[in-house]
């Protein structure tokens, strides 16, 4: 697990010092006066990463990080966000909008189609990006002959927590928040010249530093010294966020466990990717396509899909845990990140829970052994385990 460099200061600050890691001898006056110079300079670079952040790259479209990573909403994309800033777009007298172009958040490369002749963005009101990402070497797709690279429409992850949720995105294809920055700038930003490694080493140290509550930041801090900490639960939950939370570890520690809530059995033991009925089901209704894999063997997997997510970074068309698998999230702060799932298509917690149960519901009659399937999830249940996940 990574946990970032301004972790490792936050631990060292708040008077965990005799712990591992801090490298501090409370004795000597040379290595106080050394880590008071780091946590200037990680202090600094957190403050220069929120403004690079926050304001646009020079030679890009006029985006920022913080265009799409909106810091009321977890540093998240909302379709509310997206619906305010299209309605303030300017009109002209017959109430059409006059141009998109003073509004970074409307750039062509998110538009519903980059080469219309009249730009329309309903994919973005709904709170996707379109995201491109290279073909592996043996993956064609029907619709797109000769593509190398196919773009598609995802969620605007929030950047709350990700101190301990190394790798990032979606598909878990970038190992480090400079790999993640560089992504968006290039693809998002469409900047001519890339930003500088001092640039993206500040906005690293930014994201590293943005928790979505005190708890987390402490939580973090623990990581960041080797300890395995307990759960990072508010304390004196009351008699149904108890009983939610016992539902929760039945239901769902085995994806969603450990104290980082992303580290259960299954994504540790078996595959930190999974596959549910979010692309199969696609009630975000984006453009489906027919993805051809080539195996090892020779023989060809047809398979099709509106995000075949995993599959599109390994060239892999497992069923269980590649193709339309994505990464398992962390939950904390997830009551204030809605909507849910890589296509935003749920719209409340009581929503992903019903979605769940018909997923268990599909593998308890598959033959998936795990306990947590064989039962149906009740109302009740279903009811405790939103009242707990509000609380974390």
């Amino acid at each position: 697990m990574r946990i970032g460099a301004s972790v490792s200061l936050v631990v060292c600050a708040s008077g965990l010092a005799g712990l591992v890691g801090c490298g501090i001898s409370p004795d000597s006056d040379d290595s106080v006066s050394t880590t008071q110079q780091a946590l200037s300079d990680g202090d600094k670079a957190i403050k220069a990463g929120k403004h690079a952040f926050e304001h646009k790259i020079p030679t890009g479209n006029g985006r920022a990080c913080g265009t799409c990573h909106v810091e009321a909403d977890g540093l998240a994309l909302t379709p509310a966000h997206v619906e305010a800033h299209f309605n303030a777009l300017p009109r002209n007298k017959y109430g059409d909008i006059a141009s998109f172009h003073g509004d970074p958040l409307f750039r062509a490369v998110d538009a519903d189609d980059p080469n219309a002749g009249t730009l329309t963005f309903n994919r973005l009101r709904q709170g996707l990006v379109r995201v491109k990402i290279p073909l592996p070497p043996n993956v064609t797709v029907d619709e797109l002959p000769g593509a190398t690279e196919i773009g598609l429409f995802r969620a605007v992850l929030p950047i709350w927590n990700v101190a301990f949720t190394a790798p990032y995105l979606l598909d878990r294809r970038a190992d480090t928040l400079q790999q993640q920055a560089l992504g968006a700038s290039e693809n998002h930003m469409q900047v001519r010249k890339q930003p500088d490694t001092h640039t993206l080493n500040n906005i690293a140290a930014y994201e590293d530093d943005q928790f979505s509550s005190d708890r987390t930041r402490a939580l973090a801090a623990q990581l960041a010294t080797g300890h395995t900490p307990p759960r990072a639960d508010k304390p004196n939950l009351t008699a149904d966020e108890l009983a939610g939370r016992d539902a929760f570890d039945f239901r769902c520690s085995g994806c969603h466990g450990g104290p980082t809530l992303n580290a259960g059995f299954v994504p540790t033991l078996i595959s930190p990717t999974l596959a549910v009925s979010i692309s199969r089901l696609n009630r975000a209704n984006l453009p489906v396509y027919t993805f051809r894999f080539k195996n090892p063997d020779n023989t060809e997997t047809v398979l099709r899909s509106p995000d075949p997510g995993r599959s599109l970074i390994t060239g892999n068309p497992d069923l269980a845990f590649q193709f339309e698998a994505f990464d398992v999230p962390t939950l904390y702060g997830i009551s204030k990140t809605a909507p849910y799932f890589h296509d935003n298509s749920s719209a409340t917690l009581e929503d992903v829970i019903e979605l769940y149960r018909q997923d268990f519901a599909f593998a308890r009659a598959s033959g998936v052994p795990f306990p947590f399937v064989q039962t149906d999830i009740t109302e009740d249940e279903k009811r405790l385990i939103v009242t707990y996940l509000k609380t974390l």
